[in-house]
């Protein structure tokens, strides 16, 4: 992935995102993949402004918009998404089109997982009635026990499925 980053240092390719300024600095609208917290915009710009040549680097959380400005004599695009690349996050250039695909994909995700989470945990729910009841009415042991392991067993693969979004950008 890292060698592809060089094709974005073409003349042909910059021409159609890359605005020239005043000598050689050049500035450029990115779309970043993979935000989920202020922190990750913060060690973003972070990171990528403590390269040398970067003149700015602003992350818009909410739109995952980062406008870039840089000298290009002392460093190249691709070295900059390099750096973005390096703390986990994909960047390419803005393209509303593909904003607008990525956004829907993410919610698809999100969505996919939050239903299967509804799902079984209105099963666990229904074990739980039954503990509930049980403890009022009375319960065999054994099937108390049954239905402590059967709701662990449910709710766990759920908590990691369900709750990537939360453990990844953790990790």
């Amino acid at each position: 992935m890292m060698e592809e980053l060089v094709v974005f240092d073409r003349p042909e390719m910059q021409r159609t995102f890359v605005a020239n300024r005043e000598g050689d600095i050049r500035e450029a609208s990115l779309i970043l993949e993979g935000l989920v917290c202020a922190a990750c915009v913060w060690l973003t710009e972070k990171q990528v402004r403590q390269l040398p040549g970067v003149i700015s680097f602003s992350v818009n959380f909410s739109t995952h918009r980062a406008q870039v400005a840089w000298d290009n004599r002392e460093i190249a695009l691709s070295e900059i998404l390099r750096a973005i690349a390096g703390i986990g996050y994909r960047a390419h250039p803005y393209d509303p089109n593909r904003q607008d695909r990525v956004f829907k994909r993410e919610r698809h995700i999100l969505m996919q997982r939050l239903a299967v989470a509804g799902l079984v945990y209105l099963q666990i729910m229904m074990i739980s009635m039954s503990l509930y009841f049980g403890d009022y009415l009375g319960i065999n042991d054994q099937l108390r026990y049954f239905f402590w392991w059967m709701s662990l067993i449910l709710s766990t693969p759920i908590v990691f499925y369900s709750g990537q979004a939360f453990f990844k950008p953790a990790w």
